[in-house]
């Protein structure tokens, strides 16, 4: 990825505090028109979904009066454009969230004003590879190849062990006591790649494709304890959400939008302590292509191996049902874009098993006839607009389902 050159330093603005007050402001305003250029804007600018704030510091440096003149002219679009800024990305990879320019940014200029603290405004909208693809080679983020509009590029990701293991719901009911619903040593991996390739000229291509692959493979236990006979629902729960840097051969700024939800339920028909869980192992590789002459078809390949069960266990001989969905969602964004393609997996685990206790009762003999299943849903979409595929604004395609039993048979109450 194109390496941000880090913010220019402040110190000139300190020299010469002992001058008149006439030096001071001509100090500072030639060390305002030289603090900012086109290689470490991305550093000093603000950002919100619509605009690109200049600081009033800056608004009468060179750059900012001829986006101004070009802007209130009004004769040819005018493109913003950026990297993400060099201290924004955290441990491993991880976008912060209190950066205020995460993503980079691809603008389309609309308007400008002045606000009344002097900072320079620049309303915007989102724009797209292809529209600005002058802007991106005058900035330096490609080159403008009379072979082509872009070459086929991999851009590989991989995402550290994401720890889902939590307490979902804990209530303590009267007397009946305490329920609780968690998830215990469950855990995720991805990695994969995205790849996108533009032949012929970016505005009227011959053909173009966008493919995203993913590789996930983890474990899931749900762990249910209630104190008596209950039952209980957790609601989705978010377990995880970040963003996540990729690495980009072209040097656009690329992110992994990531995030995890469970959504669990778990109902017994007497005190129990239970758990049932599942490790899978899986791929699913999504996306489109299209050409001039063969036209446009969506890419899906799912493929899953099947699922290892983990447990189950039984402290007593109650009735229990369960089920957990656990939904993982992989949305790869291009500078600060809102949309593109996105690959969603959904694993849900089931338990039904019977207690050899009579009505609300249940010992801690006995045995538990039981039976476990694990479910994958698996499903694409999405847009390859702002992946300079501009042919190809939405993804669809069937989703893929299959279920596989993981036991059914009895097993022995476990203290």
């Amino acid at each position: 990825m194109k390496t941000p050159l880090l913010l220019l330093s402040l110190g000139a603005l300190l020299v010469g505090c002992a001058a008149s007050s006439s030096d001071d402001d001509a100090t500072t305003t030639a060390a305002s028109e030289d603090e900012l250029t086109e290689l470490n804007e991305a550093q000093l600018v603000e950002l919100d979904a619509d605009h690109v704030i200049y600081p009033a510091r800056l608004a009468k440096s060179a750059r900012v009066s001829d986006l101004v003149a070009r802007t209130t002219k009004n004769a040819e679009p005018v493109y913003l454009v950026g990297d993400r800024r060099a201290d924004a990305v955290g441990a491993d990879r991880v976008l912060r969230h209190d950066a205020t320019n995460r993503n980079g940014y691809l603008r389309r200029v609309l308007g400008v004003e002045t606000a009344t603290n002097g900072d320079v405004v620049f309303t915007t909208r989102k724009a797209s590879l292809t529209e600005a693809e002058a802007e991106l080679a005058r900035k330096g983020f490609r080159t403008l190849a009379a072979g082509g509009c872009s070459p086929n590029t991999v851009n590989p990701f991989d995402l550290y062990d994401v720890d889902l293991s939590r307490v979902l719901y804990e209530r303590t009911i009267g007397s009946l006591g305490k329920m609780s619903i968690r998830l215990k040593d469950s855990h995720l991996t991805v990695d994969g790649s995205l790849e996108t390739q533009v032949d012929g000229s970016c505005l009227n291509p011959d053909a173009a494709k966008g493919i995203l692959t993913l590789d996930m493979k983890g474990q899931i236990v749900l762990e249910g304890a209630f104190d008596g006979a209950f039952g209980a629902a957790t609601g989705e729960v978010p377990l995880f959400h970040e963003q996540i840097a990729i690495t980009s051969v072209l040097g656009y700024p690329l992110a992994l939008d990531f995030r995890v939800t469970g959504d669990c339920e778990f109902s017994s028909t007497g005190k129990v302590r239970a758990e049932v869980g599942a490790a899978v192992k899986g791929s699913v590789k999504t996306g489109a292509t299209w050409g001039r002459g063969d036209g446009f078809d969506t890419s899906f390949t799912p493929s899953w191996s099947g699922a290892t069960p983990i447990g189950p266990r039984f402290s007593a001989n109650a009735s229990v049902t369960a089920s957990c969905t656990v939904r993982a969602k992989a949305l790869a964004l291009v500078f600060d874009s809102n949309e593109g393609p996105y690959a969603e997996v959904a694993t849900k685990l089931g338990l039904d098993a019977t207690g050899t206790g009579t009505g609300t009762t249940s010992t801690a003999g006995g045995s538990v006839r039981a039976k476990g299943t694990v479910g994958l849903d698996v499903g694409i979409g999405g847009s390859l607009k702002p992946f300079h595929v501009t042919l190809i604004d939405r993804i669809e395609a069937p989703r893929y389902r299959k279920e596989w039993t993981l036991f059914d048979r009895p097993y022995a109450v476990q203290n």
